[in-house]
């Protein structure tokens, strides 16, 4: 949220806490996406009427930029017209609709200077920095400053908010898919299954995580496979990840509900499932995210909805393929061994940091087309690829569930799929992918956007922009995975003298592409006085014409054609090509198919 606006609900907050109705916001909060359902339900354990109201105006002061104008949507759409005009007049005007303008991001940048014997410049692999709680709105551009351009392009939490997930990789992804089961178990073959799977290794091997697939394991190769993982360090790692696709019944539970079963018919409850990875078996996952993916039945109930207004329901999809993973409840005592008692008498420790997703509620079948896959891992992998470079974990999977909810099986039967959360913070997964530039401007397109505190005058030209910034602001970023900008690059001129300018970029990203490097220039050196300037008296900097030859050649040789390469500075660096001058390595490369 921008400062001023955590400014205006402060100044405001006797009157908010004194007049607010909160239980009248939250389903207008949850439907625009400013808090997830797990959020309310913290306010909501507030207490009284004014402490949830006191506990939503403090956790709205950390959410998004379109927070503030969002939750005056609410307050309008639910009668509070006095506090939308005090609000309103509490600062400058507000825009109810979200601004156009995407985020980026503007850290200190502190260059470090190559001096011997510093060795390994890989600019490729520089990790991004992120910025805690990063301004949501395009920001002035002092002369001098750089602007830092990160892929995906999203408001990143700072680490009280949301889970640590910039390890490389990510962590393990574990998937046992199920699909032909022995005749003994009575169980049918599961068609389709081998889509989903494909479907999930590709996701998560997009997300960044180490993916390894198993196929028809029984019930005792299901529990190996689970407690070496729970064996392995995971200290490297920020996150784990268990897919589960078989067929499933519904068991007696003290926490999690259902099992899935393995191909011999034998089932493993998801209470025992969830239990290799908790802190007390996996000490390296402790305080980690545990993610439990399984599509499997949770009963064998026919869920067949209910009637709702034509506005709430979107046109079903029906095919004549569905079939379900169900298969009646069983005690679980029924298939385990001595050492397996039931879960409803077990003695665990509290799941947290725990989400088990469940592609089906509690009780009832869960469908699967013959063909194309089962309904919710299809839905669920179409929303990780179009959602993880921007929202969280939680937020996806209720648009997995809306969505889900919109199918029909054989004209009639529906489904709704569910989780259990007990994740502490949000969880962002990472995208791995490249930058390409969409639009940029430096100048001004509104009176709206960096205007706080600024006079009237140095905001009323729209119109003004500087040529040629998009054109800059691709060749410096498109393909890469980071990029700086220094303003002096694009405020050569000043396009609109007296207005105050800010530089806004709207960028997406893409997949990354494999493939070699291929240097396109460097220098070791200095051609410029900016640089690696940063404390260097005045004298180290003003020889811009300094140059060691060969540099060039020499970091050719080494990386061309490579997936990454090391340079030692002692290589480029002797003999001194200017003596009293500060130098740097710069490199300029691109990336070719393999």
């Amino acid at each position: 949220m921008e400062e001023r606006h955590k400014k205006i609900l402060q100044r405001n907050r006797t009157n908010l806490v004194g007049e607010l109705d909160p239980s009248s916001l939250y389903d207008g909060l949850i439907e625009k996406r400013v808090f997830t359902h797990d959020m309310i339900d913290e306010i909501k354990s507030s207490g009284t009427r004014r402490d949830q109201a006191r506990q939503l105006i403090r956790d709205l002061e950390t959410r998004g930029s379109r927070a503030f104008p969002l939750f005056l949507e609410c307050l309008q759409e639910t009668g509070h017209h006095t506090l939308v005009e005090l609000l309103q007049d509490g600062g400058p005007a507000v825009q109810i609709q979200p601004p156009t303008p995407v985020p980026i991001d503007r850290p200190v940048i502190q260059p470090l200077p190559v001096s011997p014997p510093v060795d390994v410049v890989r600019r490729d692999k520089a990790p991004v920095i992120p910025v805690p709680q990063p301004s949501t709105a395009p920001s002035p551009s002092p002369e001098g400053e750089y602007m830092r351009l990160k892929p995906p392009g999203r408001i990143r939490r700072d680490s009280i908010q949301s889970y640590k997930m910039d390890a490389n990789p990510s962590g393990h992804c574990l998937i046992i898919n199920n699909v032909d089961f022995e005749p003994r178990s009575e169980l049918n073959n599961r068609k389709g299954s081998n889509t989903d799977c494909d479907r999930l290794e590709s996701r998560f091997k997009a997300l960044n995580f180490i993916v390894k697939v198993k196929t028809n394991l029984k019930q005792r190769q299901i529990k190996h496979e689970l407690s070496a993982l729970s064996k392995m360090d995971h200290s490297q790692y920020d996150c784990c990840v268990v897919v589960l696709l078989s067929h499933g019944t519904e068991v007696s539970h003290s926490r999690f509900p259902g099992a899935v079963y393995g191909v011999d018919g034998q089932f493993v409850p998801v209470q025992h499932i969830t239990t290799y990875l908790n802190g007390q078996h996996c000490p390296s996952l402790q305080g980690k995210p545990k993610l439990f993916f399984i599509q499997a039945c949770g009963g064998d109930e026919k869920d067949t909805g209910f009637e709702v207004s034509p506005d709430e329901f979107e046109p079903p999809v029906v095919s004549a393929h569905d079939q379900t993973d169900a298969i009646p409840m069983s005690s679980s005592s029924d298939s385990l061994s001595m050492s397996d008692e039931p879960d409803a008498r077990a003695s665990l420790p509290t799941p947290s940091d725990i989400l088990v997703s469940y592609s089906t509620f509690p009780g009832y079948v869960s469908w699967r087309d013959t063909q194309s896959g089962s309904w919710y891992i299809e839905t669920l992998d179409r929303i990780l690829e179009e959602n993880a470079a921007t929202e969280d974990l939680a937020t996806m999977l209720m648009m997995v569930n809306h969505e889900v909810s919109q199918n029909q099986a054989k004209g009639l039967y529906k489904q709704m799929p569910g989780s259990f959360n007990f994740l502490r913070k949000l969880l962002y997964f990472q995208k791995k992918g490249v930058i390409s530039v969409q639009a940029a401007l430096y100048g001004r397109a509104d009176t709206d956007t960096c205007s706080e505190g600024r006079p009237v005058g140095q905001v009323t030209n729209t119109t003004c922009s500087q040529p040629g910034t998009e054109d800059l602001v691709k060749t410096r970023c498109d393909g890469k995975k980071e990029c700086e900008i220094n303003i002096r690059d694009v405020a050569t001129a000043d396009p609109c003298e007296g207005t105050f300018k800010y530089l806004d970029t709207n960028y997406t990203c893409l997949p990354a592409k494999k493939g070699v490097i291929s240097v396109q220039a460097a220098l070791y050196g200095r051609a410029d006085t900016d640089t690696c300037s940063e404390g260097r008296p005045v004298g180290q900097l003003t020889n811009t014409a300094c140059s060691q030859p060969g540099t060039e050649d020499l970091v050719k040789m080494r990386c061309d054609g490579k997936k990454e390469c090391e340079i030692n500075i002692r290589d480029v660096a002797t003999p001194d090509p200017c003596v009293g001058t500060f130098k740097y390595l710069d490199t300029n490369y691109t990336c070719l198919p393999a």
